[in-house]
């Protein structure tokens, strides 16, 4: 994941820091930049779900987070 992690943050905005259970693990760390960021995000993702929510429908959408919460239960080994 290191060199995944390098590659998706060339500028080293999000720092990381050694874990005290786990040495090979790396906690990234939020600043106050990345919390901007996902403040100015908000809307535009709550706009594209609900386009989304309008297009598939309530049944749909609710199957489609189901799926979509199934999988990061194998992706995010934090979750």
């Amino acid at each position: 994941m290191a060199v995944s992690w390098t590659a998706l943050d060339p500028a080293q905005e999000a720092p990381r820091s050694g874990t005290p259970t786990d040495a090979r693990a790396r906690l990234v760390v939020m600043t106050d930049l990345g919390r901007e960021l996902v403040a100015l995000s908000a809307p535009v993702v709550r706009e594209v779900e609900g386009a989304w929510g309008r297009h598939l429908g309530e049944s749909r959408t609710r199957e489609l987070r189901r799926a979509l919460e199934a999988l990061r239960e194998i992706t995010d080994p934090f979750a």
